[in-house]
């Protein structure tokens, strides 16, 4: 049942320095609100791992209460309050509602990569929530296979017949003395009931309830009751990510992959009743890091180059007196190496920070550990475009050994949000990582 409470909604931006601050009529309401809220933020912070609470709040002037995002991007509801998320490395998307599109590509092509070329965008339904835009990808994919007929699969079903069919179930051999008039019987059944329309019926049923509009709500619920399987709240998350459909099901991809992405990254199942968390929420960190690894494979794939993100030895301590040492290695990970047979070519560290004019003096460390042992000459720094740096900064690094360059490449993740915008991504990063790579290779 929905809410009939005045409802208000919050769009928050990851690490903003003007908090947003919302206005109740009377000191009790807030105060009754920041407990809620408070709590909430408790068991999402435990949920996500974070090493604190994801929305900061506090009150300001009895009856305002604020709010500052960090660490985290989604959406969420808490009673009558819905809370959008803007990731801090979508800063630079300047049209309002296109850093949902953005965002949308982005966790969809962090967990399934053969959305690469798919397109997100707004619509006057959608364009002013991300829950409602990704409601509204899934419902046109999910209406289109109701109409166009859902996937069925053979399930065993064990069923008490009055006629003998498939095998005779050994299991259920007392029914016989108790129900003599009906045969025990096992038997592979062609049904819609498994477990892909399972998923899509609790991925509408679930998405109904996070949106902000009634008519989509609605929508999503109709699709939900068409679809003839079990109603289960639990999936085996293993199970669910290798679930794939044969190419004749293709019109149900978007549906698929955000099933797919809501229930591996789900929190709904985690309390009862009122504590029940609603909403979806991500560690913006990890879904930078792991978009521009897929932007970086991308561009490996196209110029024959290899991947790897495997950590490397940097320090072997030497033995003493035949003891063994407790730690006899250690070693450094930079995020992203590129090579060429077995040589590496480039040395990648991603990094989710805001940018201060120049780059920390522990990342460069880093990295220059990493290329020291792997004697690579090219290392760069991976951050999120803001709107106010550069695309590409370059350092030559004194000294001998290597490495002997340095660059920072600042990513723009808003052009996911643009037709074939991972396209466009991937090239811009090809083509700063070319220019980097000029700096020594082109001598």
């Amino acid at each position: 049942m929905r809410d009939t409470r005045k409802r208000f909604h919050l769009v928050l931006e990851e690490y903003d320095k003007n908090p947003k601050l919302l206005e109740f009529i009377s000191e009790v309401e807030a105060e009754k609100k920041l407990a809620e809220i408070n709590t909430s933020m408790v068991e999402w912070k435990n949920k996500l791992g974070l090493s604190s609470l994801p929305i900061e709040i506090s009150k300001i002037n009895k009856r305002f209460i604020q709010f500052y995002a960090k660490g985290v991007t989604g959406f969420i509801s808490i009673g009558n309050l819905s809370i959008e998320i803007k990731p801090k490395f979508l800063e630079s998307t300047d049209n309002g509602d296109e850093w949902r599109a953005a965002l949308t590509k982005a966790l969809i092509i962090t967990n399934q990569q053969n959305m690469f070329d798919k397109s997100f965008t707004s619509s006057k339904q959608s364009g002013y929530y991300l829950s409602d835009l990704m409601a509204e990808t899934f419902l046109i994919s999910l209406r289109e296979g109701i109409e166009n007929g859902l996937p069925k699969s053979y399930e065993e079903e064990r069923e008490l017949t009055q006629h003998f069919k498939g095998k005779y179930d050994t299991r259920r051999f007392i029914n016989f003395f108790t129900q003599p008039h009906l045969i025990p019987c096992v038997f592979d059944e062609y049904t819609e009931d498994y477990l892909i329309n399972q998923l899509l019926r609790w991925a509408a049923l679930e998405l109904s309830k996070s949106v902000a509009s009634v008519s989509l709500s609605n929508q999503l619920v109709e699709l939900a009751n068409q679809i003839s399987a079990s109603n289960l709240i639990h999936f085996d998350v293993t199970r669910v990510n290798n679930l794939y459909l044969s190419p004749q099901y293709s019109y149900l991809d978007e549906a698929l992959y955000i099933s797919k992405l809501l229930i591996i990254n789900k929190s709904l199942e985690h309390g009862d009743g009122e504590n029940r968390l609603r909403g979806f929420l991500w560690n913006s960190a990890v879904v930078f890091e792991e978009l521009m690894k897929q932007v970086v494979k991308r561009i490996c794939k196209a110029n024959q180059y290899t991947f790897t993100d495997k950590s490397v030895t940097f320090i072997d301590l030497v033995e003493q007196n035949g003891a063994l040492p407790q730690k006899p290695q250690l070693k450094t990970s930079p995020d992203i190496r590129v090579m060429v047979g077995n040589k590496t070519r480039f040395l990648l560290d991603v990094k989710y920070k805001v940018w201060r004019k120049q780059p920390k003096n522990e990342d460069i460390y880093q990295v220059i550990a990493g290329a020291r042992v792997v004697e690579c000459p090219v290392v760069s720094l991976l951050y999120p475009s803001t709107k106010h740096n550069d695309k590409l900064l370059i350092y030559n690094i004194r000294g001998k050994g290597y490495p002997l360059v340095l660059g920072t490449i600042f990513a723009d993740i808003s052009l996911l949000a643009h037709k074939k915008g991972f396209e466009q991504l991937v090239k811009s990063v090809e083509q700063s990582i070319n220019e980097l790579s000029d700096c020594y290779y082109a001598r």
